[in-house]
């Protein structure tokens, strides 16, 4: 830090970028650090998969060689990044010894290929934590990463735009193609969710009025969006997202305070998506009811494989799963689902058995315990401040949100992981930096204090 004996918000204030705002100024040129290729790769890593994902199925087929080497360059690019860069490894062993205990199951899957293929969309976005933990050294790389964020989001916008202008599909649960989203919809509206809890933390930076405007009518849009296509799981991890946010951030009166404020947004607004909502609700009414619980996919796969876990019919397979992500046709009570398996829940307790289940949600609680351990190594240290508790207060609100949205699914997604696991990694390194700093710098006052 440049003084650390002035206060923590000021000392971060120059770390953060000074007056520099998060959307990016077009008519000005990026500088590139040539010795350091990787971690701009990493900055910009998230926009550009976006735009893979928005692209597939309309300029090339999800399937085709495209796809493919896409695919081999971002796994190419997270494994030698931590290979080269092993210093954070230490930091989230429980993290990568997850992963290779996945690893060694699809040596048992019947469809190798199939296994192996999704289990690198898992693993790209886990090897991000790593890598944010590597190269966010400072709130400068912080603001690096937040505009990536905020270019995805207006990436989206835009997705948003080109796919109801072009018709290009994504209208769920619609009798007619209104509000459409394109390729990506789940996916998209689950990264949103994630982004959207940092729009406060984003303005909050902004030190232009355009901006601040910008980024609260962006985020509006976006959540409008997320209430008019019905995505149950976005729409609740948003929403807790924000609370949790607040609370552990040590605002608890703005809760209510942004509850009202959005109350009154969307009683504003509504009469301008109404009737596409009104719509939606009409088409899904079916799922909205309570007796087609039975009825409905995930339901019934999780009937199926909870059954199954806890006969101990076979004990190694309930300890230890069988064809890791390769569930389709391979698991069903009534008959045999030919749909991959949604809940990640449920998606691990069939593929990794109760042992890659109970340790998953273990990850969750280990990074409780690892942030708790700064958060209080920070108060000792009379720092637990601004953006420290602020950074905290994200971080919590993350991993809460991340057992959340696994209800529904998406534990080999690229995106929202991505988001969430860049930014578990890059707050985690900033905190402790800043713990570290403080120590010397506390440690340099002493002896200056001493010598005559």
């Amino acid at each position: 830090m440049n003084n650390l004996s002035s206060p923590p918000e000021a000392s971060m204030n120059s770390q953060i970028g000074g007056s520099r705002g998060l959307i990016p100024d077009v008519h000005k040129r990026f500088y590139v650090r040539r010795s350091n290729v990787y971690q701009q790769i990493f900055f910009w890593f998230l926009p550009s998969y976006f735009v893979y994902i928005a692209l597939a199925g309309n300029l090339y087929n999800k399937r085709s060689f495209a796809a493919v080497v896409v695919g081999g360059l971002a796994t190419l690019y997270v494994t030698v990044t931590v290979v080269k860069f092993p210093k954070g490894l230490g930091k989230f062993s429980p993290v990568w010894l997850f992963f290779l205990y996945l690893f060694v199951l699809i040596a048992f899957s019947s469809d190798k290929y199939v296994s192996f293929k999704n289990y690198l969309e898992a693993y790209i976005p886990m090897m991000l934590l790593y890598i944010g933990y590597i190269f966010v050294k400072n709130f400068d790389d912080l603001r690096k990463l937040n505009r990536a964020v905020v270019v995805l989001a207006g990436l989206y916008l835009i997705n948003l735009l080109a796919a109801n202008s072009l018709n290009l599909g994504g209208a769920k649960y619609l009798k007619n193609n209104d509000w459409q989203t394109g390729n990506v919809f789940t996916e998209g509206l689950n990264s949103m969710a994630y982004a959207l809890v940092l729009v406060p933390f984003f303005i909050r930076e902004s030190k232009k009025k355009l901006e601040k405007i910008v980024l609260f009518g962006g985020a509006s849009i976006i959540f409008i969006t997320m209430i008019i296509t019905l995505k149950r799981i976005s729409i609740v991890a948003t929403i807790t997202g924000y609370v949790f946010f607040y609370f552990m951030a040590g605002k608890k009166r703005q809760i209510v305070k942004i509850g009202m404020y959005m109350g009154l947004f969307f009683a504003l607004t509504y009469p301008l998506y109404k009737g596409i909502l009104l719509e939606r609700i009409d088409a899904r009414a079916d799922r909205l009811k309570m007796n087609s619980l039975e009825s409905e996919g995930r339901y019934i796969e999780a009937i199926g494989i909870w059954k199954n876990a806890l006969s101990f019919t076979d004990p190694t397979i309930s300890l230890f799963g069988r064809e890791i992500f390769n569930s389709p046709g391979n698991y069903g009570y009534r008959f045999s689902l030919r749909r991959q398996i949604h809940a990640d829940y449920n998606s691990l307790l069939h593929g990794a058995g109760f042992v890659g289940l109970i340790w998953y949600v273990g990850l969750h609680g280990y990074l409780f315990l690892f942030i708790n351990k700064i958060k209080k190594r920070l108060k000792k240290q009379k720092i637990f401040e601004g953006r420290n508790k602020i950074l905290y207060g994200v971080f919590f609100s993350f991993v809460i949100m991340s057992l959340l949205i696994s209800l529904s699914g998406g534990i080999t997604s690229v995106l929202f992981n991505g988001i969430k696991y860049s930014y578990l990694g890059a707050i985690s390194s900033l905190l402790i930096r800043v713990s570290r700093n403080r120590t010397r710098a506390l440690c340099l006052s002493a002896e200056n204090a001493i010598l005559p």
